[in-house]
C-alpha cells in the first residue's frame, strides 16, 4: 500500500508540474495581439452563436514588462449588428498598470433584430470606404465615457507567457502571440522530457523516487525563473511616448461573421532612440466628401540619422496606410533631402476629420489632421445657432463689472465651469478644449463651434488710451513702392489693448524715413477682409487673442485659431459659408469669429510675405504643434516672433517695446530678440502666485482654473523666432531713377510697367517714359522687368547704381489676342491655335499656342493675313481670319464659340442602361440647342422624376423631383414640377440654360383647419407667406401653362427609348 501511495504521489507531482508550464498556453476562444509588453486578448466562450443567445466576451490588458506602464486605457469596440445587451461601459480610462497586473472588462452583447445585412462586395460611389483609412463612419463604435467607470485591475501569475512584440508596431497580427524568442519554450519542453525520465526511473528505484521528485523540483523552479525572467523586457533610455494597438476576433452569429475588436493606449516611457519629429503635414489638407482624393503627406526628418532599416509608418485613424519614402517616388519631390512623403487616396462619405501620425521604431508623432469637408446645410447652421444660443442661455445668468475684480474673477471661473458642465451632458460633443482664450467644441456631426468668454463684461472702463490716430505728418516717406508699410491689428482693445504696439509702429517710422506707419487698425476693423490683405505690409504686428486647438486622436484639427472681432450673424455665415470658407477657415465663436491657420494657406502665395516681419502677440502661436509658423515662413516671411504658452499682458509689452527700440537702432531681429529676453527675461514671469494678481481679470481667472497648465505645471510663456532670416534687419533704401524710350522711334513709352518681385517694387512710367522707385541697400543684384503691350520685355540687372541708362524697348511685330468659348459660354482653356499665313491660294504654317485658364490667347505674328484653326478634344474645328498690322495688337471683339462634339447619343444609351426598371422615358427640347434632354418618368411616387442633360461631355441630372406631374415649355428653358399629398402640395418652376437647373420659384400649399372646422390652404412663395391669388399670379408670371407640354404624355419603355435615340 506504501509503495502505491509514493507511485500515485510520484505522478501526482509530476502531472501538477506539466500543467503549471501548460496552463498559459491559451484558452480555446482566446485572441491575443501584443506590443510593448503589453499583451491585448478577447475571449469568447465560443466562435459560432445563434441569434437568441448571450454572447459573453472578456477583453483584457496585461502588463508582461518589469515596470509600470502609465495612462493605459481599454476600450471594446462593439461592430453594427450588434449591441449591448445592457448599458455597460465599454470602455477603462487611464490607469497605472503596474507590472504583472491586468486591465479586464466584461460585456454581454446580442444579435439586433433590426440589421439589415450589406453584403461587403456591393459597394457604389455613396458607400464607399477607403481602404486608406478607418472605416469612415463612426456608427460602428459605441464608446462610453463617465466619471463612475470602473477599472478592473488584477494582479496575474508572475509565469505569463511573454506576448510583446516590439516589432509590432501597429498591432496587425490578431492570430496569434508573437514572443520573437523561442527559448522559453525550449527550456519548458527539457523539463518536460526530464520530468518523464525521473518518472521511468521512479518506478524502477522506488526507494529513492522522493529524492528524484526533489531534484526535479528545484530544476523545474530555476530553469522557469530563468525562462521568465527573460521575458521581461530591458530598460531602456526612457522617453515618453503615446501608442496605441488593437486586437481583434471574429465570431459568427447565424452563420455570419463580426469582428469584435479593442483599442489599447498607453504612455511608453521606455522607447529609444528619441526621435525629433519635425513638421508633418499633408497636401491638401481639406478633402471634399464624397470625392476620392490623391493626398501626399510629409515628415521633416532632417534633424534624425534615419537608417534605409528604419520604417516611417503612416497611420490614418489609427490604421496603418504604408510607408513614407525619401526616394523621390510616390509624391517625394526631392530623393535623400530628409523630408519624407508618399501620396495615398483618400475617401469620405461623410464630414469628419480624420488624425494622422507617423510611427518611427515605436516612437508616435503628434497627431495632425485631415479635414474631410462638406458645405454647412441650412440645418447644420441652425443647430450651430441653436447651440449658441443655449451658451448665451447660461452666459445671461453672468454680468461682468471690471471694477469689482474679485467678484468678476469668480463669476468667469462660475460661468466657465457651467459651460464646461453643459458640454459633460452633451452627447453629440466629441470633445473641446481651452485654447487660451475660449472653449472651441466638435461635434459628432463634424461641426465645430467657439465659445467665448469676454461678452461677458458689461462695462467699458478700459484704460487704454481712447485717441489711437497716427500723426501721419511725422511717420517718413510715404512714396516708397518697396514693401516699407507697417499695420497695426489690435482686434480686443478693450481687453487687450496697450499703446505700446502703436509706439512700437511710431518708433520706426520716426527712425527710419523708408518705413510708414499707414494702418492702425483696433476692434471691429480686423475682420476677414482685413486679414486677407496683409501680404502689402513689411511690418505686420498683431496684439489679439490666440489658441492652441490641442488635437487627440482626430488631430490638431483647425490647428491655430486666431479670434477676431467681427461680429456673427446669418448673413456672414451664409456668406462663408457659400465661399467655403465656413469650417475650414473662418468658425462661428459664439458673437464672434475666428480664423484658422488653412486661412493663410488659402488667401496667400508662397511669395506673399517676402520681405515682411510678423509679430504675432498671441498667446500659443509659438507652441511645437502648431502650424501657424510653418504656414507664414513657406509663404516668405524673413521673420516670425511667437510666444510658446500663453503670454501675459504684462509681459508682452516690454518685449514689444524693446525688441522693436532694438530693430530701429540698426540691431538685427535676432539681436533684439535677445536683448528683450535679456532685459525682461527668458520667460513670462507674471504666471505665478506672486505676480498673477497683477495681470487681467480673465488671465487670472483662467489662472485659479489651472487652464495654463500643461502636466499639472504651469509653463510660463517663451518668445520664439522663427522665419528665412532671423538676421532680417529693417531696410535702408536708395532711390533709382530713369526713363524709357522706343528703340526704332526714340519717343518716351508711358504706362511701362517695372517690376521686382523679389523685393516687391511695382511702379509704372509717367507721360515722359519717366520713372523712380527705391531699393535696399545691399550688395545684392535684383533684377527689373520692364513691361509694356505692344513692346517685348526686357530684363535689367542693377546693383548699387542711383540711375539707370536710357532703358530701350523693342515694339513687337504684331500680335492677335482673343478668347475662346463652348456653345454654354464656359472659357476653354488648353485650346490649340494654328496659324496659316495666306498666300494666294495656298496657306503656309507658321506656328501654334494654348489658351489659358481663361480661355485666352496671345500670339505674335508677322503682319499679313492668316487663317486661325482653333483644336480641341471633344469640341469640333473652329477657323477664323484676321489681319495682322506691324506694331498692332489685333483684339478680336467677340470670342470664338465652340461647339461640343460629343456623341450625345452613346452617352444617353450608358446612362440609360445603368438605371432600373422604376422608371419610363422621354426626349424634351427644354432649351434652345439640337441636343435633346431626357426624362425619367417614375412609376411609383417614391422613384420621383429626374431630369438629365449633356454638360461638358457627360450626363448631369437632377433627381429631387416628384413624379406626380412634370411639364415643360418647350425651347425656353422652363420647366415646373408639382406634386404633393395628405394636405402638402408644391409647384416649383426652374430655369435651364443648357448648363445648370436653377430653381426659380418653390411654391408651397399647406391644407389647415380653420376655427370653422372647415379646410382651406395657406399659400407659400419661397417661403413668403401669400394670398391664393398672389400665388397663381405669380407662377403664371414665370410659367405660361398654356403653352406648356406635360412629360408624361409620351413616354417610352427602356428598349424602345434607346431605339430612338439611335435612329435619331
Amino acid at each position: 500500500m506504501r509503495r502505491l501511495l509514493k507511485s500515485f504521489t510520484a505522478f501526482s507531482v509530476i502531472a501538477m508540474l506539466l500543467f503549471s508550464f501548460c496552463i498559459s498556453v491559451g484558452a480555446v476562444e482566446e485572441t491575443h495581439n501584443s506590443q510593448d509588453g503589453l499583451v491585448a486578448s478577447i475571449t469568447a466562450k465560443k466562435d459560432s452563436y445563434q441569434s437568441n443567445e448571450d454572447i459573453d466576451l472578456t477583453f483584457k490588458v496585461t502588463n508582461t514588462n518589469d515596470f509600470a506602464v502609465e495612462n493605459v486605457s481599454l476600450e471594446a469596440i462593439i461592430p453594427d449588428g450588434l449591441m449591448l445587451k445592457r448599458g455597460d461601459n465599454t470602455s477603462i480610462n487611464t490607469v497605472s498598470l503596474a507590472s504583472g497586473e491586468s486591465l479586464e472588462l466584461t460585456l454581454t452583447v446580442v444579435k439586433e433584430s433590426s440589421v439589415i445585412v450589406v453584403p461587403i462586395e456591393t459597394t457604389n460611389p455613396s458607400t464607399e470606404q477607403p481602404t486608406e483609412t478607418k472605416p469612415l463612419s463612426t456608427e460602428n463604435t459605441t464608446t462610453v465615457q463617465t466619471e463612475s467607470v470602473q477599472a478592473t485591475t488584477t494582479k496575474v501569475n508572475s509565469a505569463v507567457s511573454n506576448a510583446s512584440d516590439s516589432n509590432n508596431t501597429n498591432g496587425s497580427d490578431n492570430s496569434s502571440i508573437k514572443t520573437g524568442n523561442n527559448t522559453n519554450y525550449i527550456l519548458i519542453g527539457l523539463i518536460c522530457l526530464i520530468s518523464l525520465a525521473v518518472a521511468v526511473l521512479a518506478f524502477k528505484f522506488r526507494n529513492k523516487a522522493v529524492k528524484y521528485l526533489s531534484l526535479v523540483l528545484c530544476i523545474c523552479i530555476s530553469v522557469s525563473s530563468v525562462a521568465f525572467v527573460s521575458i521581461t523586457n530591458t530598460k531602456a533610455q526612457e522617453i515618453i511616448q503615446q501608442m496605441s494597438f488593437e486586437v481583434s476576433k471574429t465570431i459568427t452569429v447565424e452563420g455570419r461573421e463580426y469582428e469584435i475588436s479593442a483599442n489599447v493606449k498607453y504612455k511608453n516611457s521606455h522607447a529609444s532612440p528619441n526621435i525629433d519629429f519635425g513638421y508633418l503635414r499633408c497636401e491638401p489638407s481639406t478633402c471634399n466628401v464624397g470625392e476620392r482624393t490623391n493626398v501626399t503627406f510629409f515628415i521633416d526628418l532632417s534633424n534624425n540619422d534615419i537608417s534605409k532599416d528604419d520604417k516611417i509608418k503612416l497611420f490614418v485613424e489609427e490604421k496603418f496606410i504604408g510607408e513614407l519614402n525619401d526616394n523621390g517616388e510616390n509624391g517625394d519631390v526631392t530623393p535623400n533631402d530628409k523630408i519624407y512623403s508618399a501620396t495615398f487616396s483618400m475617401f469620405s462619405n461623410e464630414r469628419k476629420w480624420a488624425g494622422y501620425y507617423v510611427v518611427i521604431n515605436n516612437q508616435k508623432s503628434n497627431t495632425e489632421s485631415l479635414q474631410f469637408y462638406k458645405r454647412a446645410t441650412d440645418e447644420d447652421l441652425l443647430f450651430i445657432d441653436k447651440f449658441n444660443k443655449d451658451i448665451d442661455n447660461i452666459k445671461m445668468n453672468y454680468a461682468i463689472h471690471k471694477s469689482d475684480e474679485e467678484k468678476a474673477i469668480l463669476e468667469i471661473q462660475q460661468c466657465y465651469r457651467e459651460v464646461t458642465s453643459y458640454l459633460d451632458k452633451r452627447s453629440d460633443v466629441l470633445d473641446y478644449c481651452f485654447t487660451g482664450f475660449n472653449i472651441m467644441v466638435n461635434f459628432d456631426n463634424g461641426l465645430t463651434a467657439g465659445i467665448t468668454f469676454n461678452d461677458l463684461i458689461v462695462d467699458n472702463d478700459s484704460k487704454v488710451m481712447s485717441m489711437r490716430s497716427i500723426n501721419n505728418s511725422a511717420v517718413g516717406n510715404n512714396n516708397n513702392t518697396y514693401k516699407s508699410k507697417i499695420v497695426t491689428l489690435e482686434p480686443f482693445t478693450n481687453e487687450l489693448g496697450s499703446p505700446e504696439f502703436d509706439n512700437a509702429a511710431n518708433t520706426i517710422a520716426k527712425t527710419n524715413k523708408n518705413y510708414v506707419f499707414s494702418e492702425n487698425l483696433d476692434d471691429q476693423q480686423v475682420t476677414f477682409d482685413t486679414m486677407k490683405n496683409l501680404s502689402k505690409y513689411g511690418i505686420i504686428i498683431l496684439n489679439g487673442h490666440g489658441g492652441n486647438f490641442e488635437g487627440n486622436k482626430y488631430g490638431d484639427r483647425y490647428g491655430y485659431v486666431i479670434g477676431l472681432p467681427e461680429k456673427v450673424t446669418s448673413e456672414k455665415n451664409e456668406k462663408y459659408r457659400n465661399s467655403d470658407d465656413l469650417f475650414v477657415n473662418i468658425i462661428p465663436c459664439g458673437e464672434h469669429y475666428a480664423i484658422t491657420e488653412k486661412f493663410f494657406n488659402t488667401y496667400y502665395g508662397s511669395n506673399d510675405f517676402d520681405n515682411c516681419l510678423i509679430y504675432l502677440g498671441t498667446c500659443y502661436s509659438g507652441d511645437d504643434n502648431v502650424g501657424i509658423r510653418k504656414i507664414l515662413e513657406d509663404k516668405g516671411a524673413e521673420a516670425i516672433i511667437s510666444y510658446k504658452n500663453c503670454v501675459t499682458t504684462k509681459y508682452q509689452p516690454k518685449m514689444v517695446a524693446t525688441i522693436f527700440e532694438q530693430l530701429s537702432k540698426g540691431k538685427t531681429i535676432e539681436d533684439a530678440v535677445s536683448k528683450a529676453k535679456e532685459k525682461h527675461g527668458n520667460f513670462d514671469p507674471y504666471l505665478t502666485t506672486e505676480q498673477v494678481n497683477n495681470l487681467g481679470i480673465f488671465e487670472q481667472a483662467w489662472y485659479y482654473l489651472g487652464l495654463y497648465n500643461i502636466n499639472d505645471i504651469i509653463t510660463p510663456a517663451e518668445i520664439v523666432l522663427n522665419g528665412n532670416n532671423t538676421s532680417f534687419k529693417l531696410i535702408t533704401l536708395e532711390q533709382i531713377k530713369g526713363q524709357v524710350i522706343d528703340s526704332n522711334t526714340k519717343l518716351p513709352v508711358s504706362g511701362v510697367k517695372i517690376s521686382c518681385d523679389k523685393i516687391g517694387v511695382s511702379c509704372t512710367t509717367d507721360e515722359m517714359g519717366k520713372f523712380s522707385f527705391n531699393i535696399p541697400v545691399s550688395d545684392t543684384q535684383y533684377e527689373f522687368v520692364f513691361s509694356c503691350n505692344g513692346y517685348y520685355n526686357t530684363t535689367v540687372v542693377l546693383s548699387n547704381y542711383t540711375e539707370l541708362d536710357t532703358i530701350e524697348l523693342t515694339p513687337k511685330k504684331g500680335s492677335i489676342s482673343a478668347n475662346i468659348i463652348s456653345s454654354n459660354n464656359t472659357p476653354l482653356s488648353k485650346v490649340r491655335v494654328d496659324a496659316y499665313l495666306k498666300e494666294e491660294a495656298d496657306l503656309e504654317y507658321v506656328g501654334n499656342t494654348y489658351t489659358d485658364d481663361n480661355g485666352n490667347f496671345t500670339m505674335e505674328l508677322q503682319s499679313g493675313s492668316y487663317e486661325l484653326r482653333f483644336n480641341k478634344d471633344g469640341y469640333k474645328t473652329a477657323t477664323t481670319t484676321v489681319k495682322i498690322s506691324k506694331d498692332v495688337m489685333t483684339v478680336l471683339k467677340d470670342p470664338i464659340v465652340m461647339e461640343t462634339n460629343v456623341d450625345w447619343k452613346q452617352l444617353y444609351i450608358d446612362y440609360i442602361n445603368k438605371t432600373n426598371s422604376a422608371y419610363d422615358y422621354s426626349l424634351i427640347y427644354l432649351n434652345n440647342d439640337d441636343i435633346p434632354e431626357l426624362c425619367l418618368t417614375g412609376k411609383y411616387t417614391m422613384a420621383g422624376d429626374i431630369l438629365c442633360w449633356i454638360n461638358d461631355g457627360s450626363v448631369q441630372e437632377e433627381t429631387a423631383l416628384g413624379n406626380y406631374g412634370t411639364s415643360y415649355i418647350e425651347k425656353e428653358g422652363l420647366l415646373l414640377n408639382t406634386g404633393g399629398r395628405q394636405g402638402t402640395y408644391f409647384d416649383k418652376v426652374f430655369s435651364f440654360n443648357g448648363k445648370n437647373l436653377e430653381l426659380k420659384i418653390d411654391g408651397k400649399s399647406q391644407e389647415v383647419l380653420d376655427d370653422n372646422s372647415t379646410y382651406d390652404f395657406i399659400y407659400y412663395i419661397n417661403g413668403d407667406k401669400v394670398t391664393k391669388a398672389e400665388y397663381n399670379n405669380k407662377i403664371d408670371s414665370i410659367f405660361d401653362k398654356s403653352k406648356s407640354i406635360k412629360v408624361s404624355n409620351k413616354t417610352y419603355s427602356k428598349e424602345e427609348i434607346i431605339e430612338i435615340i439611335k435612329n435619331m
